[in-house]
């Protein structure tokens, strides 16, 4: 009795990813019987007067209509190896995210002429996911001040941040390379340090409640000065936050609205506000800032602006808080 419940059906020769990469699947035969071949044989047996009827012989069984020698099948096969067998390390500095093959083969899909490719929506997904992990422009840090104490400092420009348009670009033309290598992310914004400890050990320091800065380079401490931050009273507070050094420039001139300031040492952080001398200050440090601040720089007294100046250059942190 033919009935479908007692039949297996066959099953066509196929891909899978298995630990070695892309392997061809040998088709299985089944059991599963065509009805009609069925009907016919069985009607030829009795008209030839045949006692018995071998339904394998006459061909009776359905069969799979892929297997494994389909030259197809092996050019996928090769097609998708040649992307697993390539490694893409992405490198963070102190950390590497590896592209390998267990990543990868979830990004594989075979076109409507049955090539592998990659498809590139989810590179995307996997950058934006590298985004999510590494980006930190304008993010709130910890930061140890140098008086020891732990503080979060939040705001600023400072950072990293992935394009992920051109990062992804980058991976998909690692991969389709054919060659395992190590490549770092494309960037919109880029800090001094890639390291997870991103501001390192150079980097400026400026307390605005001690009205005080710091410099520090390869973790020497060069300048510790008092400093005369933004007037408070007139709402002019330098502002907090991570920034990192755009350019110095010797001899500039400082124009406002109602000023015209010529300074030495002239190291701007965020827009206008910048750390520059200032000869025309006798004093520094304490409450001066309260009534007598600047409009929004680090007035330094002359000599250790001109060290920092000396000693630092475009890109290193700024920490303000």
């Amino acid at each position: 009795c033919m009935q479908d419940a007692n039949m297996v059906k066959p099953v066509d020769a196929h891909l899978e990813v298995t630990e070695n990469g892309y392997e061809i699947i040998p088709e299985t035969q089944g059991t599963e019987l065509d009805k009609d071949k069925v009907k016919e044989a069985v009607k030829n047996s009795i008209e030839s007067g045949a006692q018995e009827v071998n339904l394998d012989e006459a061909g009776c069984y359905t069969s799979p209509s892929v297997l494994s020698t389909d030259e197809n099948l092996a050019k996928e096969r090769n097609q998708g190896n040649a992307f697993l067998n390539v490694t893409v390390t992405v490198d963070f500095a102190d950390r590497q995210e590896v592209i390998n093959k267990d990543v990868m083969k979830d990004w594989l899909t075979t076109d409507d002429s049955g090539n592998v490719t990659l498809d590139e929506a989810k590179v995307k997904e996997y950058v934006q996911q590298l985004k999510y992990k590494y980006d930190t422009f304008g993010s709130s840090r910890q930061f140890k001040t140098a008086t020891g104490e732990t503080i979060t400092v939040s705001g600023g420009d400072y950072g990293w941040l992935i394009a992920p348009n051109d990062t992804t670009a980058k991976i998909i033309e690692a991969i389709k390379s054919g060659q395992s290598q190590t490549i770092e992310p494309e960037y919109t914004y880029t800090g001094y340090h890639r390291e997870t400890d991103e501001i390192g050990n150079t980097y400026v320091e400026i307390s605005l409640s001690k009205q005080h800065m710091w410099f520090f380079k390869d973790g020497q401490l060069l300048v510790d000065t008092d400093v005369v931050t933004g007037n408070h009273n007139k709402g002019w507070d330098t502002h907090t936050g991570v920034y990192a050094i755009m350019y110095k420039e010797r001899d500039a001139t400082l124009v406002g609205e109602d000023y015209s300031s010529p300074v030495k040492y002239w190291m701007p952080f965020y827009a206008n506000t910048g750390i520059h001398d200032a000869s025309w200050r006798s004093s520094f440090g304490g409450s001066e800032y309260l009534n007598n601040g600047s409009h929004g720089c680090v007035n330094t007294p002359p000599a250790n602006a001109e060290k920092i100046f000396n000693n630092i250059e475009k890109g290193v942190p700024v920490v303000v808080y």
